[in-house]
């Protein structure tokens, strides 16, 4: 590896350092690793080897004013050149490398003051932040967003890594490489055959070597803190004389400048935005510049770009610019700040302004030179407002209570981490209704959740569209540790709108619990400019007033004291249906009731999903809720929209109470129900319980022989006929009968008052009792179908001219299902006696047999049918004794005990 002359120069006055330096950079120690540059995780990054580390060198060597280098000793050359070959050399990361890192084996150098947590920790919560990034991170870092299934890295061979786990990997050590650079100053790089030091320099020069190569990749005043616990006293500015703080600046600098070794006073431009992945734009962007010319102005660097040959290109070389110019500026900053007591020898560099011919090709190009995107105006929101809401001032109630409980569940997330448990029970919000004068009231809700600082203030409350559970914070602060996030409602950032509803003017004051200083302000929709004050103290928390008229007053009332079961309207009073946070309300200091949905009596089941959150599903007479994360989404009546289930058993929707932490289930714009064009995360699951509901309910029937009834009421949706043998039931769903239509006759018996079932033909006939009239039997239509009869000599066949077999006085036999015959044959009077109980034939109007079981036969569908396979298999006769039903069902009754247990109460 090639030294910088000046640098060598410099060097060569200790010897002991410059060998140092030498060990480092020959081929059996760091360049080694960088002249072979294979960048294991990094597969489609840019130059990262010597050439890099080169470039980087003279860039550094170049930004030196001559007067500068007369003060520059041995010691600071080594350092930054021992910092510039470390600070990239997390990117040339092996697997083992990384493994030993996740495993533990650099925590023994971690530096607190800087990281909290160790390599595992962070990886942990990688992991749970990957599975919160946009679709456009996605394809930042994996390509095809679409195509791309993340799970995570299998860390026992390297042979069984995925080119999709190793971009994972990759992203992460992109994000963290500068403070590995750090470790590996302080311990060495540990690869697959042993660990590489920087050599035998002295402990305090591997601590300055290492934050060093770490400040490029942070904010250079954040390392201050660290260089007071390895400087001494006041001089931790410049330990041991060390300008350790514009060796920093150098490396910043010169990692965006590079000068190309194999051109005379030319630069090249590396292309680096810093925490952001490197993409082929970039690349394409990196080919555009040209050339730096520093003999324009003294202090000037002038890039020399090509035409851009799109918008996007010219604005990320234009961003680029930027960033040079702000680094600069920064730089000079620091360095006054730090130097300003050397009057003589204070380090400085070359160049304070960069500029470009970029404006020059703007007026050639046959594009607009500029960043255009989407913008929204205040009157476009205020449009917004009735289109969503329909001028309904529940839904402002709505949002500021989501809001508001919103905030006390991040809140209850805060405390539990710091070991208070008992804020849980202390977290409320207070919604006040107050008359204040003539036509006037005064609407109010008071939280004492987390608050909202500055930041989410500006990024989040103001901005439409932008939701706080987006952000970086949110997801840092609110993942757990399986991977949920906190219940929170609010989702689109659109809220805010229908606060306007309520009234013209809102006022917020609010108090984060992480900042000691609460905000206050007032706004309309169409304001200009929001004036945001901040004073210190105030309760954690926030609270919101809006004046409102008596027109929305008498709304808001008259839409609390209707019923919803009349009207399914929701009350300005009901849209929070959970207990944590307390919610109350007052209309004129009085306390008045929270309404919530009544589903006493009825049968409610929760169920919990790893990788999603946890549902309550209940079935609530014609009517049904859904609500999401505790806010009320709608209420009507039950039809399916499960349209998919194709089953005829299961064709209402149940209630639903979702508990969403990770936002999944897609809901409509303004949150008046859940998207049902999209599939539910949990749909599978809901209809498995709902199935498994079902067979509870079959198995715990209490039918007997003396049982009149002759169908069975599913809460889920149809009714399904019993059919009676000697020694148990079966159901009209097309599982049982499809396996007892090879086994059993079917007879229906129609009658004209309801008598005690104790007809049985034999215990391989299935009874059903109808209790339709005669003219009923009219109307219906019976097709012919094979049945296979036991003493085929016992029937006598007649020409299908009416269909009837036999009658008398007391019954009317009639047959749909026997083939057509040329001549007449007689039912015996023997079979007859074989197979009724004649006492009870008066009150009979007729008896059919037949195997067209399709008029009474409702669909299981394909979960519900793999459940009746599971539990019930080919024992499609259920016993009417229960002790013999649980013996014969063991499996049905140890699985199934909760939905058991449900009916049997």
């Amino acid at each position: 590896m090639n030294i910088p002359p000046k640098f060598e120069k410099i060097l060569q006055k200790d010897q002991s350092l410059h060998g140092i330096v030498l060990d480092v950079v020959n081929d059996n120690s760091f360049g080694r690793i960088l002249e072979d540059n294979k960048l294991f995780f990094f597969e489609e990054y840019t130059e990262h080897g010597i050439k890099h580390i080169e470039m980087v060198l003279k860039a550094a060597e170049f930004l030196i004013p001559d007067k500068s280098f007369e003060y520059i000793q041995p010691n600071e050359v080594a350092i930054l050149i021992l910092a510039v070959v470390l600070h990239d050399i997390g990117m040339h990361t092996e697997f083992s490398t990384f493994k030993a890192m996740i495993e533990g084996k650099y925590d023994d150098v971690r530096i607190d003051i800087l990281d909290k947590k160790t390599w595992q920790d962070l990886w942990l919560d990688y992991l749970l932040e990957v599975r919160h990034w946009s679709s456009k991170k996605l394809e930042d870092v994996f390509g095809n967003a679409k195509e791309i299934i993340i799970d995570e890295p299998n860390l026992s061979d390297k042979d069984k890594l995925t080119g999709t786990n190793k971009k994972l990997i990759g992203e992460f050590l992109r994000k963290y490489h500068a403070r590995l650079a750090h470790e590996i100053a302080l311990k060495g790089f540990i690869g697959e055959n042993g660990i590489q030091s920087i050599g035998n320099i002295k402990e305090q020069y591997k601590k300055y070597v290492g934050v060093v190569a770490r400040s490029h990749g942070m904010n250079i005043r954040e390392t201050f803190e660290y260089l007071k616990t390895i400087g001494s006293g006041k001089a931790w500015k410049n330990p041991e004389n060390i300008n350790i703080v514009y060796l920093m600046v150098l490396l910043r600098i010169a990692d965006y400048l590079q000068i190309d070794i194999k051109r005379t006073n030319s630069v090249l431009l590396k292309l680096k935005t810093f925490n952001s992945p490197i993409s082929l734009k970039e690349h394409e962007t990196h080919l555009a510049i040209q050339n730096l010319n520093f003999d324009i102005e003294p202090e000037l660097i002038y890039i020399e770009s090509d035409k851009p040959v799109n918008a996007q290109m010219y604005v990320k070389i234009q961003t680029l610019i930027k960033d040079i110019q702000h680094e600069l500026d920064l730089s000079w900053a620091i360095l006054g700040e730090i130097y300003g007591f050397n009057p003589n020898d204070k380090p400085k560099i070359k160049f304070r302004r960069v500029d470009s011919n970029l404006d020059e090709l703007g007026l050639e190009v046959d594009y607009v030179p500029q960043k255009i995107s989407f913008q929204v105006n205040n009157e476009l929101s205020k449009l917004l407002v009735a289109p969503l809401y329909g001028n309904n001032p529940t839904y402002g109630v709505r949002e500021l209570v989501q809001n508001a409980t919103d905030a006390c569940k991040e809140r209850i997330k805060i405390e539990q981490d710091k070991g208070n448990i008992h804020y849980e029970e202390q977290a409320k919000v207070e919604v006040t209704i107050d008359k204040i004068g003539e036509d006037k009231y005064l609407f109010k809700i008071v939280d004492n959740g987390k608050g909202m600082n500055e930041e989410e203030i500006i990024n989040y409350y103001l901005n439409i569209g932008s939701s706080f559970r987006d952000s970086s914070d949110y997801k840092k602060f609110f993942l757990s540790k399986d991977g949920n996030i906190v219940n929170r409602s609010g989702r689109f950032g659109i809220g805010i709108l229908a606060t306007f509803i309520l009234g013209n003017e809102i006022t917020v004051c609010t108090k984060s619990y992480k900042d000691k200083y609460s905000y206050h302000f007032s706004m309309k929709i169409d304001d200009p400019h929001i004036d945001i004050k901040k004073e210190l103290g105030g309760n954690i928390g926030t609270e919101i007033s809006i004046l409102i008229n008596q027109s929305i007053y008498n709304k808001l009332i008259e839409t609390g004291e209707k019923g919803i079961e009349t009207n399914h309207c929701i009350r300005w009073n009901g849209w929070y249906v959970d207990n944590i946070p307390i919610v109350n309300y007052f209309v004129d200091k009085k306390k008045i009731e929270q309404y919530l949905l009544i589903y006493e009596n009825v049968i409610v089941k929760e169920i919990d999903i790893k990788q999603f959150g946890k549902f309550k599903w209940f079935y609530n007479n014609h009517l049904n809720f859904s609500a999401h994360n505790g806010i009320l989404l709608t209420i009507e009546t039950g039809y399916n929209k499960l349209g998919f289930l194709c089953s005829s058993i299961i064709r209402n929707m149940p209630s639903l109470m979702i508990y969403d932490p990770k936002g999944e289930v897609q809901l409509k714009l303004d949150r008046s129900d859940i998207d049902w064009t999209q599939k539910l995360p949990f749909e599978i699951e809901l209809i498995d319980s709902i199935a498994k509901d079902v067979i509870a309910h079959i198995l715990t029937l209490p039918v007997s022989k003396e049982y009149t009834e002759s169908t069975i009421k599913f809460d889920s949706g149809e009714n399904a006929h019993i059919w009676y043998t000697t020694n148990g039931y079966t159901l009209g769903i097309d599982f049982f009968i499809n396996k007892a239509v090879f086994n059993y006759r079917f007879v229906k018996i129609w009658k004209n008052s309801r008598i005690t079932p104790t007809l049985y033909l034999s215990e391989k006939c299935l009874i059903s009792y109808l209790l339709q009239d005669q003219s009923a039997i009219d109307q219906m239509l019976f097709a012919v179908g094979g049945l296979t009869l036991e003493n085929k000599e016992d029937f006598y066949f007649c020409k299908r001219d009416n269909n009837i077999i036999l009658q008398n006085d007391s019954f009317v036999l009639f047959n749909d299902i026997f083939p057509m015959q040329d001549e007449p044959i007689y039912l015996t009077k023997e079979w007859i006696e074989k197979f009724t109980n004649t006492k009870f034939l008066s009150n009979i109007k007729s008896i059919h047999e037949t195997s067209n079981i399709n008029i009474d036969t409702e669909k299981g569908g394909e979960i519900l049918n793999q459940l009746f396979e599971k539990y019930i298999g080919d024992n499609i006769i259920i016993p009417y004794d229960m002790e013999e039903r649980k013996k014969l069902y063991s499996l049905a009754f140890t699985e199934l005990n909760d939905y058991m247990m449900d009916y049997e109460k």
